[in-house]
């Protein structure tokens, strides 16, 4: 645990360097993102949790176990089951993310990065969110397709797979999976009670949240997770357009374009290659003091 601006917080999330591998480039360089913005803010854990639920804020958001992601061991055993296991999820990052922000009140968000986050041709999340025409040239031997073949915790029973027999590729089906199999830390008796859990607001989010190139599959698979519950495929889609309230629209792009201006990109080159993250590493460090000099 740590004092912040007089509070004690036992999570800490930061904005986090992005660090495209050659791999991913195919320059032969890799390329780094940082952003220069400083301090931070301390956050309400329930008041971000739903932005999250709801798709206006990445779970990358909310304190997790993973790069940039800073928590108590107190934290991660009230987090735990009777039973002592924490992960129910096969997403593990998205599920600390939720878990954690289920049961803590506040958290401190750096705007500072505080890590530096690789990607590379062989990452799950990477494969997943390819664009339009790798996406539908990915076969079994892709990294995700290899990923979900292996035993691992079951995707929960209440999204049902797409004709490949994975999850649909969207980052807000991922949050509510994660979402359901966090029930058991909610306050809420039955996930029927919990606003966030409602499946035909979550219909409406993840209609509104998919990749214009996937909207396709978003479609199919909307029409199945409504067959499965009973739903009304043109009440979600309505739902969907409901809730892209002018407000809410113009504050997620000004918080985008802030950042958007306050980060610099730098690619590899000859005399400075970035070939791997340790590289990157370094560059950003010295970027950052660089920042705090001027």
């Amino acid at each position: 645990m740590s004092m912040v601006a007089g509070s004690l917080v036992e999570a800490v999330r930061s904005d986090i360097g992005a660090f495209l591998w050659p791999s991913i480039t195919q320059t032969g360089h890799g390329r780094l993102s940082l952003s220069l913005r400083r301090g931070g803010e301390l956050r309400q854990a329930q008041t971000w949790l739903t932005k999250v639920m709801e798709g206006w804020a990445s779970s990358a958001t909310l304190p997790m176990l993973y790069t940039g992601g800073f928590v108590s061991s107190e934290l991660v055993q009230r987090a735990r089951q009777a039973n002592g296991i924490f992960y129910r999820s096969m997403i593990p990052d998205v599920y600390s993310a939720i878990a954690f922000a289920r049961v803590l009140k506040h958290y401190y968000y750096s705007h500072e990065p505080l890590a530096v986050g690789g990607a590379s041709a062989h990452s799950n999340g990477a494969s997943a969110f390819k664009g339009k025409r790798d996406a539908q040239e990915m076969g079994t031997d892709s990294p995700m397709m290899k990923f979900l073949s292996e035993a691992n915790i079951p995707f929960h029973a209440d999204l049902p797979s797409t004709a490949d027999g994975a999850h649909l590729r969207s980052n807000q089906v991922i949050v509510y999976e994660s979402y359901l199999q966090s029930a058991h830390l909610s306050s809420h008796t039955l996930l029927k009670n919990d606003p966030l859990a409602d499946r035909r607001r979550q219909l409406g989010f993840i209609l509104r949240t998919a990749k214009s190139y996937l909207r396709e599959e978003a479609q199919r698979w909307a029409e199945s997770f409504a067959r499965q519950h009973g739903l009304s495929l043109a009440d979600a889609t309505q739902r969907r357009f409901a809730a892209l309230s002018p407000v809410r629209t113009i504050s997620k792009h000004t918080e985008r374009m802030a950042k958007k201006f306050k980060t610099v990109h730098i690619n590899g080159e000859s005399k400075l290659p970035l070939k791997d993250i340790h590289e990157a590493c370094i560059v950003a460090a010295a970027l950052r003091k660089i920042r705090h000099l001027g």
